[in-house]
């Protein structure tokens, strides 16, 4: 991410706590976002799925005015911190289970680090979803850890210990990294077309002409 572009996104948090903007300090480092912002158009209609506290949709739009952005999220205090630091008016922030709604019409999805959270078979649930919601000619990128070696069995494991849920102060969670090439899987059998992995995401299409 480049500095001004940087600069802008770490001021829309300047409201919170030091804890939290130090947070949005390392966040703003990610690669990731600049790997993004090379694949998708600077313009239409992108769904941040899974937004956390709106961190990639300031980038987006800060990167392309014409765009529209969606970030939805199920967590309520997440949703709350991305309303506050929302001053765009290409930025849209919604409250919203994907395990359970449908999602709004859109040229782009975008799961940042987030699928690895839900179940296998619920991902399979998601990725249905995400292909009815997208219009013709539509994209798809998952940047996604997608392995199931020691080094993540050793990750599950500590984030698992009781003295970690304390200090998180939340319960115990599971996360659900997916075997190698799990996520091509999954994505040919909900119909897209032309899946590559690119740059650690990976990206598949909605042709025009297949059923929305």
């Amino acid at each position: 991410m480049n500095n001004k572009i940087r600069n802008q996104v770490l001021e829309k948090y300047k409201h919170s706590n030091k804890l939290h903007r130090k947070f949005t300090t390392f966040i703003s480092n990610r690669k990731g976002f600049e790997i993004i912002e090379n694949e998708v158009s600077k313009t239409g209609t992108i769904l941040d799925l899974g937004c956390g506290h709106g961190y990639l949709c300031h980038y987006l739009s800060l990167t392309g005015k014409d765009r529209k952005i969606i970030g939805l999220d199920n967590d309520p205090v997440k949703i709350i911190e991305a309303g506050r630091s929302n001053d765009s008016n290409n930025v849209t922030f919604v409250l919203s289970d994907v395990t359970r709604n449908r999602l709004p019409d859109v040229d782009i999805v975008i799961v940042y680090c987030m699928l690895y959270q839900i179940p296998n078979h619920e991902k399979e649930d998601v990725i249905r979803k995400v292909y009815d919601c997208l219009n013709p000619n539509g994209m798809f990128i998952i940047r996604e850890v997608e392995n199931d070696d020691l080094l993540f069995t050793i990750k599950d494991y500590i984030r698992n210990l009781p003295v970690i849920s304390l200090w998180r102060k939340m319960p115990t969670f599971k996360l659900y990294y997916p075997k190698k090439d799990y996520y091509k899987t999954i994505l040919k059998d909900a119909g897209f077309n032309n899946i590559i992995k690119k740059d650690g995401c990976i990206i598949a299409n909605k042709e025009n002409g297949n059923e929305k």
